[in-house]
């Protein structure tokens, strides 16, 4: 979605924050050719594309701080794992 559409602002998540710092964000970097990425904020789990879009990973055990967001996509990897109402309310902030 991010390549696709420039400017666009997305979030993938996880519900355990080592789980995303190990496995999911892992293989990310594995598959997205580094040609794509302008500038990737490791502290932050922040990441710029070439085209303007930019992607945060984010842990979804605490999900306050994301109620203020306005997405473009969300991804969550294990969805099995993810509560409802954190999946209801990341479905409440997609506006693309």
């Amino acid at each position: 979605m991010s390549l696709l559409y420039p400017g666009n602002f997305g979030l993938i998540g996880r519900e355990v924050g080592a789980d995303l710092r190990d496995s999911t964000r892992r293989t990310f970097f594995e598959m997205i050719p580094s040609r794509f990425i302008r500038r990737w904020k490791e502290t932050e789990g922040h990441l710029w594309l070439v085209n303007g879009s930019e992607i945060i990973f984010r842990h979804l055990d605490e999900p306050t701080g994301l109620k203020s967001l306005t997405l473009g996509f969300a991804y969550v990897d294990e969805i099995t794992d993810c509560r409802q109402s954190v999946f209801d309310m990341l479905l409440s902030r997609l506006r693309l």
